[in-house]
């Protein structure tokens, strides 16, 4: 922590140093100085703060989309997203469609 309050290096030697962004250089500042160092050692917030899904239950409505393509329809993202809207109860992400793909194929097929 002590790299981000040095005033003698460089945002960019800073980033080079830690191998980060200048952008994270700069974000990591900000929380330094708005909160102090408990905003940057409090809880780890990477991942999928906001899932509206269990992982298992993402895979369970993708079974049930598996079913009606057997039947013939063809579903398109936009028709997913509408579907996941329907049973939630609330709107999602444009992109919402494309990442739960994106998540489910990727942990049942590794790529080499």
């Amino acid at each position: 922590m002590l790299l981000l309050k040095v005033d003698r290096i460089s945002v960019k030697e800073r980033a080079k140093i830690l191998d980060l962004t200048v952008a994270t250089i700069y974000h990591w500042s900000f929380i330094l100085n708005m909160v102090g160092i408990e905003g940057l050692l409090g809880k780890n917030h990477g991942g999928r703060c906001n899932q509206h899904r269990t992982f298992e239950e993402e895979a369970a409505f993708l079974e049930k989309l598996r079913a009606d393509g057997e039947q013939g329809l063809i579903l398109i993202a936009h028709t997913i997203k509408q579907r996941v809207e329907e049973e939630l109860g609330y709107e999602v992400a444009k992109d919402y469609a494309y990442d739960l793909l994106r998540r489910q194929s990727s942990s049942s097929t590794k790529v080499p």
